[in-house]
């Protein structure tokens, strides 16, 4: 399968990095000594007439102000030394980068009582995962080699670089539409007005809001229209018993196949529950975030059915165009391209280098009807790639963020993500059958079972690794 080849996980900050350090610590229940010296302010040497050896349960190195042994610290500073013992990291880093980490990683055990909580709830993560993220978190990527870039696949296309595609239509990186009225920038547009009445206000939403936002989303040939109709083209047409293909669109259809029929089957009865019990006052926050969750779902499985039926009707491949970037420059995004490029400025490069690619393939295949569909395949995949490697930066960003909320805001976020990273599932599936169970195992809770946060970031991170 395309995609591109990971040669770093991106820069962490340093709270996710120590989030994952529990992880080697399972396998290896003796810990690193601790560094020479470490740590100030234990006497050298027992009063006369005392015992040398510690009281029992006492840890030997407690740092000077710790009123009373504490064993979670204790398992802590452990872990902090077993994941600097991990055989990735002493190999990607050296032993004395390795003997570095133990104190710094220690000393954050014992001055911040969160930080210790994620790293012991985030036990049993492998080394594969941790490393990669504990050398980013602080800040050691050059030293330990890791470079800063994922390369492109030899059969990507890169609009005006030498690769091996012919010279097209997209090679002057802007994009080139079909029509000059494209319908799609509408229904985008509509996506950033219903943003401005429930997501992006102080404050939970009131009755009025949910009502314009449905206004909005309802407007003729908006979002709604599309919403309706929309399928899924990673999954195959629904069939009748002739071997006809079938139309979402039609009654009875959806239930057949939701996950083709994904518009009407899956993501408008959330959109019609959301908008029914915001306008009741249940749960304003979580409903505008299943909103927000479920149409920008919409916009990706978008951007992707449109470049492929773009192989007998053109003019679809600007809506590929607009439904992710809502009709603006590179340097610039609405909706979809907004929220990925907020946050990996060089995933959304990505994102637009597929969009690019589609649009050169049908500059080069330009019949009414498409013919060259391996190359319409090598370039709607670099485009999904892309995609969904934004969309799984998204949701670690989320999850990230979640620890600090209020309960209101982290319920309503909670909601949100449990839809976003129901998206993942089919591709985080293709790709690592045993991760992707573990990610469903935990979105499928509720927040208050306590879902692993560090599981659903180290997966992502795992099956998701490149920009």
């Amino acid at each position: 399968m395309h995609r591109l080849r990971p040669l770093h996980l991106l820069l962490l900050p340093l709270s996710l990095s120590l989030l994952m350090l529990a992880a080697c610590g399972e396998d290896d229940p003796t810990p690193t000594p601790l560094p020479e010296g470490e740590p100030e302010g234990q006497p050298e040497a027992q009063p006369e007439g005392q015992p040398e050896a510690q009281p029992e349960g006492e840890p030997e190195g407690e740092p000077e102000g710790e009123p009373e042994p504490n064993m979670d610290v204790e398992t802590c500073r452990q872990t902090c030394a077993a994941v600097a013992a991990c055989p990735e990291f002493i190999d990607a880093c050296g032993q004395e980068v390795a003997d570095g980490l133990v104190p710094e990683c220690q000393q954050a055990c014992v001055d911040d009582e969160a930080t210790r909580g994620q790293i012991l709830a985030a036990a049993g993560l492998p080394c594969d995962v941790v490393v990669p993220l504990a050398i980013d978190g602080f800040g050691l990527s050059e030293v330990c080699g890791v470079g800063p870039v994922c390369e492109a696949l030899e059969s990507d296309y890169l609009p005006g670089a030498d690769d091996q595609w012919p010279a097209c239509i997209s090679d002057d990186d802007d994009y080139h539409p079909f029509d000059m009225t494209i319908s799609s920038i509408g229904r985008v547009a509509g996506f950033e007005a219903i943003a401005d009445l429930l997501w992006r206000v102080e404050g939970a939403p009131d009755a009025e809001a949910f009502i314009q936002a449905r206004d909005i989303y309802a407007t003729g040939e908006g979002l709604d229209s599309r919403v309706q109709r929309r399928e899924d083209e990673h999954y195959p047409p629904v069939m009748d018993a002739m071997g006809n293909a079938l139309r979402c669109r039609d009654e009875g259809v959806p239930a057949l196949g939701p996950e083709r029929c994904v518009g009407p089957g899956l993501i408008l009865p959330i959109l019609n529950d959301a908008f029914q019990q915001g306008i009741l006052g249940q749960r304003p926050l979580v409903q505008a975030a299943r909103i927000e969750a479920a149409l920008l779902w919409f916009l990706y499985v978008s951007t992707h059915k449109e470049a492929v039926t773009c192989t007998d009707t053109k003019k679809d491949c600007d809506s590929t165009y607009a439904y992710y970037t809502g009709g603006v420059p590179r340097d610039q995004g609405l909706g979809l391209a907004a929220a990925i490029k907020a946050l990996a400025p060089d995933t959304h490069d990505r994102v637009w280098d597929g969009i690019l690619a589609v649009r050169c393939w049908r500059d080069l295949d330009s019949a009414d009807v498409a013919t060259n569909l391996a190359q319409r395949d090598l370039a709607v995949e670099q485009l999904d790639v892309a995609l969904l490697n934004g969309l799984s930066l998204l949701i670690i960003d989320r999850v990230q963020a979640m620890a600090d909320l209020p309960a209101d805001q982290a319920d309503a976020s909670w909601a949100g993500l449990q839809i976003l990273g129901g998206i993942l599932d089919r591709e985080a599936t293709a790709r690592d059958g045993q991760r992707a169970e573990a990610l469903r195992a935990e979105l499928a809770k509720e927040r208050a079972e306590n879902p692993d946060l560090a599981v659903i970031t180290g997966t992502l991170r795992a099956i998701f690794p490149c920009p």
